[in-house]
């Protein structure tokens, strides 16, 4: 499923100074904490080490912050971002887990479920 209403908008707009590669598209994946689905996610991409050789940056809801504070420690070698309730609604309607591929301008070229 790709959301049309963020392609040509600027990450920016949603997220604070995000670390996006200068010269290829970056991913972001936004996942929840109580998401099944993107644990195993997460777990494929740690399996695989993609996340060493992609440009992914990783975001969670931290709407609950107990709930992101257990999550992110369970993915230490990771950073894993929070996001407000407000970003979330913004950015994917809490939708897990959830893709936005993002230019180097900051410019949203995707945004989809995978």
């Amino acid at each position: 499923m790709v959301y049309e209403e963020l392609i040509n908008q600027n990450i920016l707009s949603f997220i604070d100074r995000p670390n996006l590669s200068k010269e290829d598209s970056t991913t972001l994946l936004i996942v929840s904490p109580t998401c099944g689905i993107c644990h195993e996610k997460i777990e494929s991409l740690i399996k695989k080490q993609a996340y060493k050789s992609q440009s992914i940056l990783f975001y969670a809801d931290a709407v609950d912050l107990n709930e992101f504070n257990k999550f992110q420690a369970a993915y230490k070698d990771l950073t894993i971002n929070p996001l407000s309730l407000t970003q979330i609604k913004a950015l994917n309607k809490g939708i897990f887990p959830y893709y936005i591929e993002v230019a180097p301008s900051g410019k949203i070229l995707k945004a989809f479920i995978k």
